[in-house]
């Protein structure tokens, strides 16, 4: 898991009703069923009526180092292929 299964997920910046979180403005967050269709491992979905999806944001730490690892090495490898062109 990598930076494709990250660039594939949506941010989510939304206002909510205030009967739905009172004590909250905006929420920000990933959509649950996107991130289902790559990693399904941290994506809790409810025994509700609705099956309510929701993202185990701590589970994604981890894979969200080893994809700034993994373009941090991209970037070097170009930075040092445009320095050899000069």
């Amino acid at each position: 898991m990598g930076i494709p299964h990250i660039t594939a997920t949506s941010a989510l910046a939304r206002r909510v009703c205030k009967d739905e979180f009172p004590s909250q403005e905006q929420v920000i967050g990933l959509i649950a069923q996107e991130v289902e269709r790559e990693v399904p491992e941290v994506v809790h979905t409810a025994d509700d009526e609705m099956q309510t999806k929701s993202v185990e944001y701590q589970y994604l730490v981890g894979l969200l180092v080893e994809a700034i690892k993994e373009q941090q090495k991209q970037y070097e490898q170009e930075k040092n292929l445009y320095r050899v062109r000069m």
